[in-house]
């Protein structure tokens, strides 16, 4: 999208090639986002851009610092340390490290999963415990009144007998 030469007035790289530019976002939503994506929306654009590590590069020249809202023809900028021009292998690597961090997040999550795992048969193991204590601690009271009930019988007779 960027390296095409037609849409250079709608999206270029900077001079440096190290950012590239948007100068008029309607025009670049409405013509070049419905040939890459299922949209037209600047917005979910940047937004995506957003989530791929690129950020706004702010003019002061343009009032960065009012809080206008962003008009037609306001030239926006983004970068990113792993995009620039003519150095694809930097996004390669990039890529790496993200697949790496992945894989590590993987890993966290299968140690999370066997230690919650763990704590599940402890727990398990602990409620059947539990439930058997309250089994003997039942029939112990039904025992204990048993014997109460036999003492009270005997006393009755003594007494009435």
């Amino acid at each position: 999208m960027v390296d095409d030469p037609k849409t250079d007035e709608l999206i270029r790289w900077s001079p440096d090639g190290a950012s590239f530019f948007v100068p008029n976002h309607v025009r670049f939503g409405d013509e070049v986002l419905p040939r890459f994506f299922k949209h037209n929306r600047f917005s979910s654009f940047v937004r995506q851009l957003n989530m791929y590590g690129f950020h706004k590069v702010p003019h002061l020249q343009q009032g960065a610092l009012k809080h206008d809202l962003p008009t037609e023809n306001e030239l926006w900028e983004f970068t990113n340390p792993n995009f620039h021009r003519d150095k694809p292998e930097l996004l390669a690597k990039s890529g790496g490290l993200q697949l790496s961090s992945v894989l590590s997040a993987i890993h966290a999550i299968k140690n999370a999963q066997s230690s919650i795992s763990a704590d599940l048969r402890h727990l398990q193991n602990s409620n059947q415990g539990l439930w058997q204590e309250a089994i003997e601690s039942r029939q112990r009271s039904k025992r204990q009144q048993e014997t109460i009930n036999k003492i009270l019988r005997f006393l009755a007779g003594v007494e009435g007998g």
